[in-house]
């Protein structure tokens, strides 16, 4: 009889100590995956930075302008010929 109770508690505290185990694992799971999320927020808040410093008008109106040697519509005479 006690024999089967001694079995008992053995087989629970096994199982307490299992299921603690298991409680950390998914614990430190979690926090990685906190901490990888966190890492992945951050990151795109710098890309979103970038991406509004690189998508300013007059980033790209000077890149125009120096690179492709573009200019404005107002810096551009049209010389009006005779209409046939």
């Amino acid at each position: 009889m006690y024999l089967a109770l001694y079995l008992a508690v053995a087989v629970s505290a096994l199982g307490v100590v299992r299921m603690r185990h298991a409680a950390r694992q998914v614990q430190a799971g979690l926090q990685e995956a906190h901490q990888l999320s966190q890492d992945l927020a951050a990151e795109a808040r710098q890309l979103e930075l970038e991406h509004a410093t690189l998508a300013a008008p007059a980033r790209i109106e000077r890149l125009a302008r120096e690179k492709l040697q573009m200019r404005s519509p107002a810096d551009v005479v049209v010389p009006m010929g005779s209409v046939p």
